[in-house]
């Protein structure tokens, strides 16, 4: 059976993620969950990074500035940098924000829209 790049794509990053978790987490409670969701990140920047254009970066535990909530992933100009002693950055320089979950609640979700984020109406 032929498989197509999403689908390989898709398979690897979860081989990756579940033997990470296998081999770090299991068993060792829910204090190494922090830890655990820092690896996912860079999983997901790993493979993000070779799908997008080197005209972006992505930035890990980062904020957009005048918005409160922390994103495990910014999409941003590559030649973006934070406001000073933050992480936080400019709105017309984020192309996409990612909060990656494993389980749980989704929050609310935002778009970027004009320079201003606006809520998203989530999919049924």
């Amino acid at each position: 059976m032929q498989t197509d790049k999403y689908s390989e794509t898709q398979a690897e990053i979860s081989g990756l993620i579940e033997s990470y978790r296998e081999k770090i987490i299991k068993g060792k409670g829910k204090g190494w969950k922090k830890f655990y969701g820092d690896i996912v990140s860079r999983i997901f920047k790993q493979f993000i990074l070779e799908e997008i254009s080197e005209n972006y970066k992505i930035e890990l535990i980062a904020y957009i500035s005048g918005f409160p909530t922390e994103f495990d992933l910014l999409i941003v100009d590559k030649d973006a940098t934070p406001k000073e002693y933050t992480n936080a950055f400019g709105p017309t320089s984020v192309k996409c924000g990612i909060e990656i979950k494993a389980s749980g609640i989704r929050g609310q979700s935002y778009i970027l829209h004009s320079g201003y984020l606006r809520r998203k109406l989530a999919h049924p």
